[in-house]
């Protein structure tokens, strides 16, 4: 049977549209752009804060995070929210979670600090989901350190972990993984973490970035690492930054938000997530924010 020219066109048009259809279901995310079929829900936790103007802004650096992954353009399908005072007023937006950023004073006052917030933790953690600390988040109390090594790699030990003011360069020490993509070299004057706690011979880290500290008697110590966790979820962890000043340092930057898409298990796009410097006036309580894909 033959069919008019009309027809011929009709079919062949939707044979094309099933071709899409099932390219888009089976492939991954176009080129150079960070998105996936299943939308990924990164929840973001700031704590109070214990400093003075310009330091350990956690709640306002959550929300600059959130505005440039929001505002990038080869980043989407991205579901974000930031709560304030160390938890989310309703816990269970944290079910379908695919990673968590903790932005938050260490030790006796880290969200973890508390058994039960520690317990729904170790739950998600369990299950996958993915984890980013931030400077003194990357601090907990000796009797949580067990099961935060197994999430996160390492611990800023009291009394054994030290921390110096420097302004020397942040070396990248593995430009090939996907949290490194289109992150160089920089200097920025921070209060920065060191000698962590680690595991001997734990595998499971690639050490991100590096610096030679303490100034006047430095050798080389790793500041910032990622982690393929044995649960199949992914960590990150960076001893920065104390000054709120210092997310203008792109690289930086784009560190943080390739390590946010990472550990959601999206796919960083080539060169790293892009973004701009964003304007965030003053600090909300609590933001829940859909992000349309």
């Amino acid at each position: 049977m033959r069919l008019s020219g009309l027809a011929c066109r009709t079919v062949a048009a939707c044979g094309l549209g099933l071709i899409w259809i099932a390219s888009a279901s089976a492939g991954g995310p176009a080129a150079g752009l960070a998105s996936e079929k299943q939308t990924k829900k990164v929840v973001m936790i700031a704590g109070p804060t214990q400093h003075g103007h310009g330091a350990h802004e956690h709640e306002r650096g959550l929300l600059l995070l959130k505005s440039c992954l929001d505002a990038s353009p080869n980043t989407r399908n991205l579901k974000i929210e930031v709560h304030s005072n160390n938890w989310p007023s309703d816990s269970r937006t944290l079910d379908d979670a695919d990673t968590i950023v903790m932005f938050n004073e260490g030790w006796d006052d880290h969200l973890l600090a508390r058994p039960d917030r520690r317990e729904t933790v170790r739950k998600l953690m369990d299950r996958g989901v993915g984890l980013v600390c931030l400077h003194a988040a990357t601090a907990v109390s000796d009797d949580v350190e067990e099961g935060f090594l197994n999430w996160a790699g390492g611990n800023k030990k009291k009394v054994f972990s030290q921390l110096a003011f420097s302004d020397g360069r942040q070396a990248v020490a593995a430009p090939g993984h996907p949290v490194a993509r289109g992150v160089t070299a920089f200097a920025v004057y921070e209060e920065i973490y060191y000698r962590y706690m680690f595991r001997d011979g734990d595998k499971r880290l690639t050490p991100i970035l590096t610096a030679m500290l303490p100034p006047d008697k430095p050798h080389k110590e790793i500041i910032a690492w990622a982690m393929d966790r044995v649960d199949g979820g992914r960590a990150f962890m960076y001893a920065g930054p104390h000054f709120d000043t210092s997310w203008r340092v792109e690289s930086l930057r784009r560190m943080v938000l390739n390590a946010i898409v990472w550990t959601a298990k999206a796919e960083v796009p080539d060169g790293g997530v892009r973004s701009t410097f964003p304007s965030i006036r003053g600090k909300g309580t609590s933001v829940t924010e859909r992000r349309n894909p």
